[in-house]
């Protein structure tokens, strides 16, 4: 399972040495229960996550400045497995879980 913890960070230490103390991932805008599947382009920026849970939503973010440039509804029920990007960055394939193992690809540029 490729879990991205990003829900939260340690921050610092305690003064008892033994406890983090957390803050929130200024990334982790899912409203559910995490990110099950990320995948990055390292030559246009992108970084892509996808929920856990039913109807799953994917988010791409455009870095160095963590912009959510595409927000949508994966075609799959209950989560991403697997995304990769296209190798110029245009295109998006994701492979869906049980029950249907669907595979789409989304478009960046077309949206």
């Amino acid at each position: 399972m490729q879990l991205l913890s990003g829900t939260v960070q340690p921050a610092r230490r305690t003064t008892s040495g033994n406890e983090f103390k957390y803050r929130t991932n200024p990334l982790n805008r899912s409203k559910r229960n995490g990110f099950y599947s990320t995948t990055s382009n390292y030559h246009k920026g992108y970084i892509a996550a996808a929920e856990y849970g039913i109807n799953p939503e994917v988010q791409i973010y455009k870095y160095p400045g963590k912009d959510l440039i595409h927000k949508f509804k994966a075609d799959t029920t209950i989560k991403v497995v697997e995304m990769v990007f296209s190798r110029d960055g245009k295109y998006l394939l994701m492979i869906g879980g049980i029950p249907d193992f669907k595979i789409s690809i989304f478009d960046l540029e077309t949206s």
